[in-house]
């Protein structure tokens, strides 16, 4: 997104075939200056999960996240990796750096990734997305979305 005269970027992920890995890493690009920095979460801070797909925007001074999809190594003995589609939003302050999980608040979307959203004066608008299952082995079934939502941006009411 961009922010001011900044362009923030968070997460996504590395695929080389044999590995994929999701990543929760956030970088400014200062256009002033034309330099990168890390910004890197401070001991025990919130911060969102590793995931891609999700939806970044600004509203005013804060930057929200919503949604995505990642895949996460199972707790049992098979070491076998399961996607997970996200439903939570978080607001990221972009004068501290500091994340904070947005309570559910009205009636909030599902989980999903890949979807379209915009903002208009104090609204962000999702419309559709897509939920990816996986129905046994190496089978994955798409789900695709034709819902809009609205998230009013001063109450953070679904």
């Amino acid at each position: 997104v961009l922010y001011k005269h900044k362009i923030i970027v968070f997460g996504g992920f590395y695929d080389t075939l044999r590995e994929v890995r999701y990543h929760n890493d956030l970088y400014v690009f200062d256009l002033d200056q034309f330099k990168w920095q890390e910004i890197t979460p401070r001991p025990g801070s919130m911060w969102p999960s590793a995931r891609s797909g999700f939806q970044f925007f600004v509203y005013q001074d804060e930057i929200f996240l919503y949604g995505g999809y990642s895949k996460e190594v199972s707790s049992d003995k098979t070491g076998s990796e399961k996607g997970v589609v996200h439903s939570d939003l978080w607001s990221l302050d972009p004068r501290t750096w500091e994340w904070n999980k947005v309570k559910k608040s009205g009636m909030p979307p599902g989980p999903r990734a890949g979807f379209s959203m915009c903002v208009h004066k104090k609204r962000a608008l999702f419309f559709g997305g897509v939920v990816d299952m996986e129905v046994g082995g190496d089978v994955m079934m798409s789900l695709f979305l034709d819902e809009l939502y609205g998230f009013q941006l001063d109450n953070h009411r679904w």
